[in-house]
């Protein structure tokens, strides 16, 4: 009878530092936030989200990676602006990571509809967020995971771009 693997596929996945996200996931739970596009008011929101939430996310014993598209240097000035530097990221510019989670590509009645449109303002100008060019694939759902020791704990799929997962409720250990 072969063997059979106890690792998940997506273990052997490199942040931008070289660290495995086998290596990151064993240290402690790591909330694994998957951004749509740079240019997307929501993923700027997330971070913004994050960078106001971290404190809170290390003191419940969770650490936070990012995954995005983008090469990292063209993440780069939302990552400093957010101060999340420190956080590990993974540049995913062929979305092989997000097709390992799982995460769809939305169809157009997720990434604009009513409440879309009216998330996308708040976010965008009452919250000033902003909005910026689209460097990536614009069809790609977010998504966030809890993930240790090669096992996803919990996870939050965006049903629509606009969706807003609470980041210290999913970074709370089992």
């Amino acid at each position: 009878m072969p063997a059979t693997s106890t690792t998940s596929p997506w273990t052997g996945f490199r942040s931008v530092s070289g660290r495995t996200l086998q290596d990151i996931s064993d240290e402690k739970p790591t909330l694994l936030v998957f951004l749509r596009h740079a240019g997307c008011t929501f993923c700027r929101e997330a971070l913004a989200d994050l960078h106001a939430r971290l404190g809170e996310i290390e003191a419940l014993g969770s650490q936070v990676a990012i995954v995005y598209q983008e090469s990292p240097e063209g993440m780069r000035p939302l990552i400093e602006k957010n101060d999340l530097a420190r956080v590990e990221q993974f540049s995913d510019p062929d979305r092989s990571l997000y097709e390992a989670f799982q995460l769809q590509l939305g169809r157009v009645r997720q990434l604009f509809n009513f409440k879309t449109l009216v998330r996308g303002f708040q976010a965008a100008i009452t919250s000033g967020h902003g909005f910026g060019a689209v460097t990536s694939n614009v069809y790609q759902l977010p998504g966030a995971f809890l993930v240790h020791r090669g096992r996803v704990l919990r996870e939050f799929r965006h049903q629509s771009a606009s969706d807003r997962p609470n980041y210290s409720e999913m970074a709370c250990p089992i």
